[in-house]
């Protein structure tokens, strides 16, 4: 149980410290290391891979058939951080996200994440550039997007 302590106690000290560092531990027999993923999700994100089983839980850069949601993170980093995993995980047999099924490789949810981001990204920078806002009048922000909702120029 001291292990368990101990290695809960460093993870918390990994948000806000060097992005990408990492804590490892060993429990059960099985070695993990826990990582900051920063905040693509939320601030504080985290990412565990199991060495032996080469199981990456990745929390939520990626959802499996789910949309994800930014409370407080930044779709930048949730790009970055997914460009991250498929990088440094690239021999995991396994990924389980924190939202939805486990996927074996090559991992689709990683890239329709990665994909719905940054059309998100680009469809919200083209609004921005307008000068489009949110509010209480109702005005397509982008044609045949269906989004006639909540913005006004």
């Amino acid at each position: 149980m001291n292990t368990l302590r101990h290695a809960l106690a460093a993870c918390r000290s990994l948000p806000g410290g060097p992005l990408y560092s990492h804590y490892d531990f060993a429990l059960g027999g099985k070695k993990f290391a826990v990582y900051n993923a920063d905040h693509h999700h939320s601030f504080g994100d985290l990412v565990v891979y199991q060495a032996d089983g080469r199981i990456l839980w990745i929390s939520a850069p990626a959802f499996n058939n789910r949309i994800t949601f930014m409370g407080g993170g930044h779709s930048e980093s949730a790009l970055a951080a997914m460009d991250w995993m498929r990088a440094a995980f690239r021999g995991a047999r396994l990924m389980v996200p924190g939202h939805g099924s486990a996927q074996t490789p090559p991992f689709p949810m990683v890239d329709r994440t990665y994909s719905y981001v940054r059309r998100l990204r680009e469809e919200m920078g083209r609004t921005s550039s307008r000068g489009w806002t949110s509010g209480p009048r109702s005005v397509a922000a982008t044609s045949g997007t269906g989004m006639e909702q909540g913005f006004r120029r």
